[in-house]
């Protein structure tokens, strides 16, 4: 994907996804996660892109956003989220991480160093431009915590700065009440 940038090729923003995707399955892979864990600017770019998505979501920009309704996923739905250029670039980002820092302490610093972890956290929640998403924060922050004290001082430092109001909590009969989810 980086060569394709540094060549200057008229590239649609669906065939990066495309090759982010691929990125992502590959780096689960025996085969190549080694290979890709090695190579520090790819880590970091990785990380420098899942930045800038985030940014782009809290500062409300169309397409970055997230969508708590699921019922955007539904076949029947006009919205037709799937078929954006971000459907699911941000949790492909998050899975790539997730597996470059598997049992990779240099990685899981640097993570740590480029204030990865704070996202990590930070996009762990539900969104349906994401599906899955949660779940790759989850194994992601495992992946950063384990064997590694360091980033486990780190992550118990810090400190809680509040609940965020859920649209999917209300609109499935619960609330947060003195932190702690209870049926309306």
């Amino acid at each position: 994907m980086l060569h394709v940038l540094r060549r200057n090729e008229d590239v649609e923003p669906l065939e990066y996804t495309k090759m982010l995707e691929i990125l992502a399955s590959s780096s689960g892979s025996d085969k190549y996660v080694l290979m890709l864990q090695e190579d520090k600017s790819f880590l970091i770019s990785t990380v420098y892109l899942l930045k800038c998505f985030h940014q782009l979501g809290k500062e409300a920009e169309e397409g970055f956003t997230p969508v708590e309704d699921l019922a955007v996923l539904a076949p029947n739905n006009v919205n037709r989220i799937q078929e954006e250029p971000t459907f699911c670039f941000k949790r492909d980002l998050i899975r790539l991480i997730a597996n470059l820092t598997w049992r990779n302490l240099s990685n899981q610093n640097e993570i740590r160093e480029m204030n990865g972890i704070e996202i990590i956290m930070e996009c762990c929640c539900i969104d349906a431009r994401n599906p899955f998403m949660q779940q790759w924060c989850i194994l992601a922050m495992r992946n950063l915590l384990e064997d590694n004290i360091e980033n486990q001082r780190y992550v118990a430092s810090m400190t809680e700065q509040g609940t965020t109001r859920s649209e999917v909590l209300s609109e499935m009969g619960f609330e947060v009440v003195d932190k702690r989810i209870r049926r309306v």
